[in-house]
């Protein structure tokens, strides 16, 4: 089962990825592609490939989002798929249907993908707040933490989905 899992976790991280360089791609207006790279504090030749999307051309981007988001979706949901069959084994429950409807898949996916978004910024933590309260990313990492426990508890009180 563990690797039936962790097969279509890397299944659904490539086309991840390709949903985040057609964004990357829409945010070459808003962002500066050094900048982006010097945050990430990376440098060289893996900071040029992170700075490579953002210098796509206007069909490009839209083929990595809409070919990213189709296989996220489908990833996703053969994710929820397994997911769903390894815990009913794990748990020694009988299963009622291996089939995952795309809400659920849209939840999987919303779970990998949200720690990332909702992740500040690397950078040195603040040792004590300031007067105007703790550092901003202090604030989000907080922010994010409530995010993913009141998503952990709606679906916990639901009884699954």
């Amino acid at each position: 089962m563990g690797s039936a899992i962790a097969f279509r976790l890397f299944l659904f991280f490539v086309p991840l990825l390709l949903l985040v360089a057609g964004i990357a791609g829409f945010a070459s207006g808003f962002v500066n592609a050094r900048a982006a790279s010097k945050t990430a504090g990376t440098y060289g030749r893996l900071g040029a490939e992170i700075s490579e999307p953002f210098h796509q051309p206007g069909f490009t981007r839209w083929f990595a989002v809409l070919f990213g988001l189709f296989g996220v979706l489908t990833a996703g949901r053969s994710l929820s798929r397994v997911l769903h069959v390894a815990s009913a084994v794990a748990w020694r429950l009988p299963l009622s249907g291996s089939r995952a409807s795309l809400r659920t898949a849209g939840v999987v996916a919303g779970l990998i993908c949200s720690p990332s978004v909702l992740q500040p910024p690397a950078g040195p933590a603040p040792t004590a707040p300031g007067p105007a309260g703790p550092a901003p990313s202090a604030r989000k990492q907080s922010l994010s933490g409530q995010i993913l426990r009141r998503i952990w508890a709606a679906l916990s009180s639901r009884g699954g989905t």
